[in-house]
């Protein structure tokens, strides 16, 4: 079996981009390839209202159709659970959460009272008016709010459709929780968030806090398999450690590492058997994250850099090729986003299984009991046929499945145990040489796309803060970290109190 061949996991996460944000418009319906069905959004009449009250609602609807602003939408869309439930079902419950916060909204946020069995996933454009005016203090004009239905067509974002079309998308693969990036993260690695929901207080992920569960890093690490987190030497912090704090940081100095060991242990086939990239979320951000918009303060982020990021990573496996250890035919790589981040998506989020069918502490009263939007996932390697599309449901657990499978780890919670595993999209009997790879053309990334006064984006603020708790700094005045520059320099100062 192919599958067996693979012996090198490598993934890339990156930030807040829907499924239909970045790969909709992928294939248009006559030239999907032969016998396979792909969930876009190319030939369909997909819109979302304009609520009454919108500028310009003698227009009643706004029409999803190709966007080429690759920083858009700025400013960034709500992201926390009761925006998403804002954003699948077309409520505000109660009418109150307009005008507020995510993490001040009352019960029962937003969420209607009786679900309906499927999303209509009608209320992004209610949702980014709402929270446009939150941020920026403003009424959105048409031009401000329809950026939010928009969709990058594939020579927009040409690494991802060249790998998309020259390997597996995965056309049904959604994020865990209906909610923002901590939660999300903390699933794809441990198969549960502790009943959190979102990224405040921050205090719950940090020394003493709440989420405390076991990881895939350890169940590698009990069967004397490697594993590493490579992270850009700017960040000073990786994410993912300071995420599961209490069980991780004890192995930052053997295990964490930054992006230029990634490069070296490519070069030299010294992948550990599990590598987890996390992209650069400050200063020149390659995350894909959207900029932040405050108050008449104007952030920057590019699409383009992400783009170049993954093909920076994908050439790094191709061209690898050493006699002592992981070269290109026996690496696979991942590459999807940690949650869709208020971009559009049309396609409903199905039910999820509960971790912990007994957890008591579920944050905002959600049961997780459904999955989050569907987000872009990408799957290389050189079993992987070209023109792959897998329409089998998969979720960030099933990642974690497929390891646990591999390597015999046995499952962490109920939702990787009942999660679908990767293995059909290792589908080949024989290789694929480097040279039946494609070679990708990035398009060029702007110069100085991202200044150190730009203001923090929803992620950045966070991660700060989350910083800040974990030194015990919590009640210093968030306004001492403005910008990117600031929380560059904070970051950087702050680094040896946690080593």
């Amino acid at each position: 079996m192919s599958f067996d061949n693979i012996d090198h996991f490598v993934v890339l996460m990156e930030e807040n981009r829907s499924f239909d944000s970045l790969l909709g418009y992928l294939y248009e319906p006559e030239v999907v390839p032969a016998g396979q069905h792909f969930e876009g959004v190319a030939g369909k009449n997909l819109s979302n209202p304009i609520p009454p009250e919108a500028d310009c609602a003698q227009w009643e609807h706004v029409n999803v159709q190709p966007g080429y602003t690759m920083d858009a939408p700025n400013p960034d869309p709500g992201e926390e659970y009761p925006h998403v439930n804002t954003q699948l079902f077309g409520t505000v419950f109660p009418a109150e959460n307009a005008r507020l916060e995510a993490p001040r909204m009352k019960p029962p946020y937003n969420r209607p009272d009786k679900l309906p069995s499927e999303a209509p996933m009608n209320g992004f454009v209610l949702d980014y008016i709402n929270n446009y005016k939150v941020l920026t203090g403003r009424e959105p004009r048409y031009a401000d709010y329809r950026i939010i239905m928009d969709c990058f067509p594939p020579e927009a974002v040409p690494v991802m459709s060249t790998l998309a079309r020259g390997f597996a998308v995965c056309n049904r693969w959604h994020s865990e929780v209906p909610s923002q990036t901590f939660p999300n993260r903390s699933f794809f690695h441990a198969a549960q968030s502790s009943g959190l929901v979102i990224n405040e207080p921050y205090s719950n992920w940090v020394r003493k806090g709440i989420n405390n569960a076991e990881t895939i890093f350890e169940r590698l690490e009990s069967k004397g398999l490697s594993w590493k987190v490579y992270y850009d030497s700017q960040e000073h912090f990786p994410l993912t450690a300071i995420l599961h704090f209490p069980r991780l940081w004890g192995h930052i100095r053997a295990n964490f590492c930054y992006m230029s060991q990634f490069f070296e242990d490519a070069r030299t086939g010294n992948l550990p058997h599990y590598a987890f990239i996390e992209p650069r979320l400050f200063i020149n951000n390659n995350d894909m994250h959207p900029p932040a918009k405050v108050f008449g303060r104007v952030g920057h982020s590019s699409v383009l850099a992400g783009e170049a990021l993954i093909a920076t990573i994908y050439d790094a496996i191709r061209l690898s090729d050493s006699p002592m250890g992981s070269n290109y035919l026996n690496t696979a790589l991942l590459i999807t986003f940690d949650e869709h981040g208020g971009c559009y998506d049309h396609v409903p989020p199905p039910a999820g299984r509960q971790p912990q069918p007994n957890e008591q502490t579920r944050q905002m009263d959600f049961g997780f009991d459904r999955l989050g939007v569907r987000v872009p996932a990408i799957i290389v390697s050189a079993y992987t046929a070209a023109g792959t599309v897998i329409n089998t449901p998969l979720q960030h657990t099933s990642f974690m499945k497929t390891l646990e499978e591999k390597w015999s780890l046995g499952h962490l919670t109920e939702r990787d145990l009942f999660a679908n595993d990767l293995r059909e999209a290792f589908s080949l009997s024989q290789p694929r040489l480097r040279d039946c790879w494609p070679i990708l053309k990035p398009r060029m990334v702007p110069k100085a796309y991202t200044t150190n006064d730009d203001p923090l984006n929803p992620l950045q603020r966070h991660i700060v803060k989350l910083v800040k708790t974990a030194i015990g700094e919590a009640d210093v005045a968030a306004a001492e970290v403005r910008t990117v520059g600031e929380a560059a320099s904070f970051l950087r100062r702050k680094v040896e109190v946690l080593r």
